[in-house]
């Protein structure tokens, strides 16, 4: 009996590191190259966007789509480093030594999908064409600290610019579908920041100076094929 109860148990706690591994990745980044039925559409992600896409991303492009069916083509990522770093001057210190400090409130926000073009069953479509995702701030109050607003935005990412020059495709005939529209979805972070200085060689202080934020995050590039 006591040995049925040890299998018991090591069974239990078996399954339980399972389920946990499963909750774990379900809510993490999607990382497949296959078909994922979720969100009440019928997705494809190709091998271009593996590991690329979160839950929150994937939810959110479910919610633009009007078809049932979504091609996840491709994924564009920020670049890691950030702006040039400057180094502001005040009109009595040789320079102000800024730290800014970023407080992310909403990640993975969407922004309004723009459509690249639409190809019908059978043709062909060529497309040459710039897509921009900028970061940018806002400053609370009338703050106007001399190298406030450079320290500001040298913390930000750099912006993301997709360009495009590509033949599309539509449907085959006889598939069943007219035609196939790709779109184009930005992702951004928003959040808050805080920022303060010294001046030297003074040493006085700056600020403290607060705002909001909203970075660049990523460019995701899908289809919906139109029944």
């Amino acid at each position: 009996m006591k040995k049925r109860r040890i299998i018991t148990s090591l069974c239990f706690a078996i399954l339980l590191t399972v389920s946990s591994a499963s909750l774990a990745l379900a809510q993490s980044t999607i990382s497949q190259s296959n078909v994922l039925n979720a969100y009440g559409k019928k997705f494809t992600i190709s091998h271009k966007a593996d590991g690329k896409l979160t839950q929150k991303e994937l939810q959110a492009i479910a919610e633009q789509a009007t078809s049932e069916e979504i091609r996840i083509e491709n994924v564009y990522h920020a670049p890691t480093e950030n702006r040039e770093t400057f180094t502001p001057s005040a009109w009595y210190d040789v320079s102000v030594d800024w730290n800014v400090v970023k407080n992310v409130t909403q990640r993975d926000t969407p922004l309004q999908a723009r459509q690249i073009t639409s190809v019908a069953a059978g043709s062909t479509k060529k497309v040459t064409d710039t897509f921009k995702l900028s970061s940018n701030f806002k400053v609370s109050g009338s703050a106007s600290a001399k190298g406030l607003s450079a320290a500001v935005e040298s913390s930000l990412t750099s912006d993301i610019t997709r360009t495009i020059d590509t033949v599309y495709e539509g449907p085959k005939i006889g598939s069943g579908y007219v035609s196939i529209i790709y779109w184009i979805t930005p992702f951004v972070n928003r959040g808050t920041w805080k920022a303060e200085g010294t001046g030297w060689p003074s040493g006085d202080s700056y600020g403290p100076y607060d705002g909001s934020f909203e970075d660049a995050n990523k460019f995701v590039e899908w289809s919906q094929p139109i029944k």
